[in-house]
């Protein structure tokens, strides 16, 4: 339970070491009321109406304007409260940093196409949508309008220049005040020159911005396949800025550069170490020391150029067309890398070996043979004219006139079959006009409009590849295309082969300390939890105390009581009197005090501090920080204020649930209604809250 409260510092003292420490807060109920108002560029409409926007907002589920504020939080809880916490996301790294994506189009036809964008303008577009279409503003005319006069929207229109349907939105919107007058003809608007004027002045462009929020989580964001060292995609699920920390800038031997905070986890040669662990990076009175030069991996070169996977394939004894047909290229392409990283096949390995009979040995071949002129003139007769193999038939230019009358008669084609193929029924995509007789059967029917038809490219292709031109002409007379077309195999135009992308290892060059600047985290899909940033593979972190390179202080939970295993919730427990709770903690203190007892001896002989924590329990204390949006907070209290959540964790939600309160007390008023509702909703129906 919560002990103290240092309610100026927002510091609260939870369980018997722990605490809740809110660290930075931006935002509030204001903001989620203007964000979601902003569509309509309006603001505030009064506290009892922006309580109303709020509970509208969680009643139907419309969360995204409470994203907009953050809260960051310093945690010192048990390990086993943690776990259950925390989950994946990526450390901190400064806003310039790049993340690599891939088009969709070039993707699709198996290529690559990069687009970097930086995580700040991820980050803005994720929350505000694109940049807002400034529109032009026409110059107003003020020098013909009286301060005292009223003006009706015409005369206003005449004497300033703007046109009179945009000042009569304006009076709408109540953007400049005017006054209705009635008149024998009806009410009608009138304005006095000096409200006119003071809109003029504060005039501002009203852009509109677009969201992008779903248009981003659908790009296709390069990330790594740990196995094969190849570049595979993930998706973007959730995007937060961290606040300002110190971050420094890595540059690697080939040039590549990104920036990231000393906690955070990249590839190296030995796995996935923080930049601190990697290259023991100390920060002390400004000043950046670096004693280690690890190997990272970088964006990569495309397959069949790597050396490393070509040694592979080269050592699991594959031939080269085996690798040119994994590779997606030419059997003489392969041979080439091969020979550019001395990997060519030893003469014991290539088709031929020992014993081995050419097909054609004892075969004797005269290539000196002279040709008299007579023989020449003889050889040129038999292979010229009609009797060559590239005889098409002579003249050609007619056939070339009948293609091009077919290609103008296409869309009338088009249109007459409501631009479906006949035959496959596909509707839209690449449309041909197809000739039911082929032209090479009846060239009287080649210009006739009624012996045209509308086929898809692949059915088109199709049929002309597989010599079915008649066949199809007779199913189309005896309009039995059905039965045609269960026959019929339609062959698509084949892809091509697929870019594949592979991780290379390039060394660490230099360290540099690049100022206290926004950081920023998202959070990926997927259950490879990396990415490329400005070409280097980084991994999922958050910021905790890590027992690698500090040593555990002496701090563990102990319980007030030990409760028993629910008999009907596998991840339930219950409050008994049956135990002898004292007995137990006596002996749950001294197991505790054993291992920590073991753990200094480990430590006193010289063993790892990595190896010499797994003596440690899941009880000992950690602490680490939690930068979290309003809407992912709602969530975690929803989950961790069930009472079928565990103890523990649940204390620590009452705290938080205490300063979002104290923060956002609409918010809190309309979610704990919905909460309510739910509840009641679910016991009305004969069901318990689902177990978090």
């Amino acid at each position: 339970m919560v002990k103290t409260a240092d309610k100026n510092a927002l510091v609260f003292n939870v369980l018997d070491k722990g605490f809740v420490k809110l660290v930075e807060f931006m935002g509030g109920d204001q903001r989620a009321v203007e964000s979601a108002r902003v569509s309509f560029g309006s603001q505030s409409k009064g506290e009892e109406r922006d309580k109303k926007l709020i509970e509208y907002l969680l009643k139907h589920s419309h969360l995204t304007p409470f994203e907009h504020s953050m809260f960051q939080f310093h945690v010192k809880c048990p390990i086993f409260v943690a776990r259950q916490w925390i989950r994946h996301r990526w450390g901190c790294m400064e806003g310039k940093v790049k993340l690599y994506f891939d088009l969709p189009g070039r993707k699709t036809k198996g290529k690559r196409n990069v687009y970097p964008m930086s995580v700040q303008e991820v980050y803005e577009k994720w929350y505000f949508g694109a940049k807002p279409i400034t529109p032009y503003l026409k110059p107003i005319n003020l020098d013909l309008i009286n301060d005292i006069h009223l003006y009706s929207i015409p005369e206003l229109s005449r004497l300033s220049g703007l046109s009179m349907s945009q000042i009569r939105n304006q009076v709408r919107a109540k953007r400049m005040q005017g006054y209705k007058t009635k008149t024998r003809f009806g009410s009608i608007w009138q304005i006095t020159g000096r409200n006119f004027k003071e809109y003029c002045r504060h005039r501002r462009p009203d852009g509109t911005r677009m969201p992008l929020k779903e248009k981003l989580q659908k790009m296709w964001l390069r990330c790594l396949n740990e196995e094969t060292k190849e570049i595979e995609y993930t998706h973007i699920k959730d995007v937060w800025a961290t606040g300002t920390k110190n971050v420094f800038k890595i540059t690697l031997e080939n040039g590549c550069s990104t920036t990231i905070t000393e906690d955070h986890k990249i590839l190296t040669e030995e796995g996935w170490k923080t930049l601190k662990d990697a290259a023991d990076l100390n920060f002390i009175n400004g000043k950046v020391s670096w004693s280690k030069q690890p190997t990272l991996f970088v964006n990569g070169v495309v397959l069949y150029r790597s050396r490393e996977w070509l040694n592979e394939k080269r050592k699991a004894k594959w031939s080269i067309a085996q690798i040119a047909n994994a590779a997606g290229i030419s059997y003489h392409t392969v041979r080439k890398w091969l020979k550019k990283h001395n990997l060519q096949f030893a003469n014991d390995e290539k088709g031929y070996k020992k014993g081995d009979v050419p097909w054609n040995k004892g075969i004797h071949y005269n290539t000196n043979r002279v040709f008299t002129e007579e023989q020449i003139n003889a050889i040129r007769l038999a292979r010229s004219g009609i009797k060559s193999n590239f005889w098409k038939g002579g003249i050609t230019s007619e056939r070339k006139s009948v293609a091009r009358w077919t290609k103008e008669q296409a869309p009338r084609i088009h249109k007459k079959n409501n631009y479906a193929c006949r035959l496959c029924n596909k509707q839209n995509g690449n449309l041909m006009a197809h000739h039911i007789i082929p032209v090479w059967t009846s060239y009287e029917l080649s210009r006739n409009l009624d012996n045209l038809t509308t086929l898809c490219a692949p059915c088109h292709r199709s049929i002309h590849a597989q010599n079915r031109e008649v066949e199809f002409a007779n199913a189309y007379a005896g309009n039995s295309l059905k039965r045609f077309l269960q026959t019929f195999k339609i062959k698509h135009k084949p892809k091509p082969p697929k870019t594949f992308l592979r991780v290379m290892p390039v060394k660490l060059a230099n360290i540099e300390h690049a100022g206290c600047v926004p950081t920023y985290d998202i959070e990926v899909e997927g259950r490879r939890h990396n990415f490329i940033a400005d070409g280097i593979v980084v991994h999922n972190s958050y910021n905790e105390i890590s027992s690698r390179y500090t040593e555990v202080k002496d701090e563990f939970y102990v319980p007030d009581e030990f409760r028993i295993q629910d008999k009907l919730n596998k991840q339930g427990s219950l409050k008994t009197d049956g135990i002898d709770n004292k007995k137990l903690l006596e002996e749950y203190s001294e197991a505790v005090k054993k291992s920590y007892e073991t753990y200094q001896k480990l430590i006193s002989a010289g063993v790892a501090r990595e190896m010499a924590r797994m003596v440690l329990p899941v009880c000992q204390y950690t602490q680490f920080y939690w930068t979290v949006n309003a809407r992912s907070l709602m969530n975690f209290l929803a989950l961790r204020l069930d009472e079928h959540a565990q103890f523990e964790i649940r204390e620590y939600a009452k705290v938080l649930a205490d300063i979002f309160k104290d923060k956002m007390p609409w918010t809190w008023e309309a979610f704990s209604k919905s909460q309510e509702s739910e509840n009641r909703e679910s016991r009305v129906i004969g069901q318990q809250p689902a177990n978090k």
